[in-house]
């Protein structure tokens, strides 16, 4: 999703995709102002919501370099006009020299004006003193207020307002807007956007706390998760319908647990801490392996016979056909590799978890089709000689 020429739609310029999401969603969102009045309306409503009386039918353009060498985002102005509102776009970079104040300096002291930091919510507590400490004595905030949720303003001594919107509320605006106004399209093109920041939210960093440093219940939890991991699959071995002849505990970014065997097909009973943030169904995770063929095969997509292994867990989908609620749960994360997610009980004592779990790994077991193993063989190579022998 992205936005090269104006008279485009946006899911034309699929191949952009590799450009910085910033760039992106800043390009995105000057294409969707441009292109509809209705959202260009709903940006002027937003801005009299901080107390700026920006005009009517702004022109929007992006990347537009002024004689200072600034380059603000996104500029709306009256045709042959000076700018009113300005727009920065904000994932997770720092502030630049000229954010806010080169900004600010572009805006006309006899005219109305804005500045819309445009951020991530998580952000704003953050970020928005460091906006502050920018400003110079002339463009200092005489008051600040909390316009709304995700929304904050500030009216500065020249009398211009400095704000600071998330993401989300500023396209649930827009989206109202365009759905208001029936531009189908422009509802298409804000919802990918959405998307796009959707993604970029998931990999946010958050700001410490004090609390999250001091407070042990978190650590004692992540490490009895490991221990519970590591118990669930020593009794599915000794139940019989799991393996793990040679192979040991394993790891991958944000995933840690005991690898086993279930008909052949490898996996890591994993605490997955990326799969948990993304999905908050729980943190142990079975996550399959393709151990033995080389990096960049994509065998879950690419190979048959484990696209049968998938479609024997589709009744492990959310909607799948006699699921229960006591059931694991499948999910596909984009690197093609099924994860299953188990559907701890809670305010039981310890053995029912193990119990409970160990049920769920073998009601896993059972759907799988039997041959995994085969696969290995194709590829001449056994999890021994991939991943080690056995380490606890």
């Amino acid at each position: 999703m992205a936005l090269v020429e104006p008279s485009y739609h946006v899911d034309q310029f699929q191949g952009v995709r590799s450009l910085p999401p910033e760039y992106l969603a800043t390009e995105a969102l000057g294409f969707i102002l441009d292109r509809s009045p209705a959202c260009g309306e709903a940006l002027r409503d937003l801005a009299a919501a901080c107390r700026a009386a920006v005009g009517s039918g702004l022109v929007y353009r992006t990347q537009q370099v002024d004689e200072r060498g600034a380059r603000p985002d996104i500029v709306g102005s009256p045709r042959g006009g000076r700018p009113q509102v300005i727009l920065e776009g904000k994932f997770w970079a720092s502030l630049t020299e000229n954010q806010p104040q080169g900004y600010l300096d572009e805006l006309v002291s006899s005219e109305p004006g804005i500045l819309f930091m445009v951020v991530p919510a998580a952000r704003m507590a953050t970020l928005w003193p460091e906006v502050w400490k920018q400003c110079t004595e002339e463009r200092a905030p005489a008051s600040e207020e909390t316009c709304d949720t995700e929304l904050l303003a500030a009216t500065l001594n020249s009398g211009h307002v400095l704000a600071m919107v998330s993401w989300r509320v500023l396209l649930a605006r827009l989206a109202i807007a365009a759905e208001a106004a029936r531009e189908s399209r422009v509802r298409e093109d804000i919802a990918q956007l959405e998307s796009l920041c959707e993604a970029q939210d998931g990999s946010a960093f958050l700001p410490i706390r004090l609390e999250d440093l001091t407070d042990q219940t978190i650590p004692r939890r992540v490490a009895a998760y490991h221990d519970l991991a590591r118990d669930i699959v020593q009794e599915a071995t000794t139940a019989g319908f799991a393996s793990r002849n040679g192979l040991r505990a394993g790891g991958a970014p944000g995933r840690f647990g005991p690898y086993l065997a279930l008909r052949g097909w490898g996996a890591s009973l994993a605490v997955a801490l990326d799969l948990w943030a993304a999905h908050g169904i729980g943190p142990l995770w079975l996550c399959f392996q393709d151990w033995w063929w080389p990096p960049g095969a994509n065998t879950w997509v690419n190979h048959p016979p484990f696209q049968d292994a998938i479609r024997g867990l589709s009744p492990l989908t959310p909607r799948g056909r006699g699921r229960s609620s006591g059931d694991p749960v499948l999910v596909l994360p984009s690197d093609g590799r099924p994860a299953v997610a188990l559907a701890l009980p809670v305010g039981v004592e310890r053995h029912v978890v193990v119990s409970r779990a160990v049920t769920q790994l073998r009601r896993v077991h059972d759907l799988l089709p039997a041959g995994g193993e085969n696969q290995g063989r194709a590829a001449g190579r056994t999890p021994a000689e991939i991943i080690g022998d056995e380490d606890e």
